[in-house]
């Protein structure tokens, strides 16, 4: 059986990200972990190397497509989902 897909959560709403998370987890996808901002989501990205983050665009504290583009330098092997 293959390993799950690790998945990083970054949504600024507590709700909607435990509804993603309990949407999600049905599935077999690891939510290794979630940040409700762009410094959050860049700290936990660096710490645990998901293999997908799911991005809200409109993510506080910064540009969330200037975030994505860091996250891609620095881990290539990371994909962003911007929603």
């Amino acid at each position: 059986m293959p390993a799950p897909i690790s998945l990083l959560v970054a949504y600024p709403k507590e709700l909607i990200r435990a509804g993603l998370r309990a949407m999600l987890e049905k599935t077999g996808i690891k939510i290794i972990g979630e940040a409700s901002d762009a410094p959050g989501t860049l700290t936990l990205a660096k710490k645990h190397k998901p293999a997908v983050i799911l991005l809200d665009a409109a993510i506080p504290g910064g540009d969330a497509f200037e975030l994505a583009g860091k996250i891609q330098q620095s881990m290539p092997a990371t994909k962003v989902i911007t929603l």
